[in-house]
């Protein structure tokens, strides 16, 4: 996979291949391609060049919700495509709640 920023490249025909069950952890200096690697995985960026596989499916064209990829964002943010509500209903609604609880639920959190 390859991502670039205008001239600056951030990921660099980088191949990497995690088994089922198996824990990634990412290290390095920072600019390295880190977050930009963690990012086109998520569906979060796209990256330039490359396919990304889930398993054997292949999700480039996948949206973020869709992708069963657990992220944390780095700043205090929220999945920027959906407004605060959404963002704190997807978790309970990811899990299988009830839409009625979820919105019980939101609504004792938002008071």
């Amino acid at each position: 996979m390859t991502k670039k920023y205008n001239d600056v490249v951030a990921l660099d025909n980088v191949n990497i291949q995690v088994e089922d069950k198996e824990y990634l952890c990412i290290i390095g200096p920072s600019g390295c391609g880190k977050t930009t690697l963690i990012k086109c995985i998520a569906g979060i960026v796209e990256p330039d060049e490359g396919e990304i596989y889930i398993g054997d499916k292949r999700v480039n064209n996948l949206p973020i919700e869709d992708r069963n990829v657990g992220y944390v964002f780095q700043e205090i943010a929220l999945f920027p495509h959906m407004n605060v509500y959404n963002n704190i209903c997807y978790g309970p609604f990811v899990k299988g709640y009830r839409i009625s609880s979820i919105e019980t639920l939101i609504k004792e959190i938002l008071n």
